[in-house]
């Protein structure tokens, strides 16, 4: 099992602004950098835009939801050695 390192940059896409400060807050105390997306388009276009070590996905978000925003995301990158997780949330 890998952990989550300090200093690791991880995209959050959730669309609860409580669930993502929980996540944020969660994630900053591991002292790992966190950028949010609040629906499945945005952190499609964040993905593939920045390099992330791991991105957490919710899987029910308005105009994109998870599953469509992660298939998305590996047709676009398709070198999986390059690509980061995706763990649905």
């Amino acid at each position: 099992m890998r952990r989550i390192r300090p200093g690791a940059r991880v995209l959050v896409v959730e669309d609860n602004p409580v669930n993502q400060l929980v996540a944020r807050k969660m994630l900053t105390k591991l002292d790992c950098l966190v950028d949010v997306a609040a629906n499945g388009r945005e952190g499609f276009e964040m993905a593939t835009a920045l390099d992330y070590d791991v991105v957490f996905m919710d899987c029910h978000m308005p105009e994109m939801d998870g599953f469509e925003a992660t298939a998305a995301i590996h047709r676009a990158q398709p070198d999986t050695a390059q690509r980061a997780p995706i763990i649905a949330m």
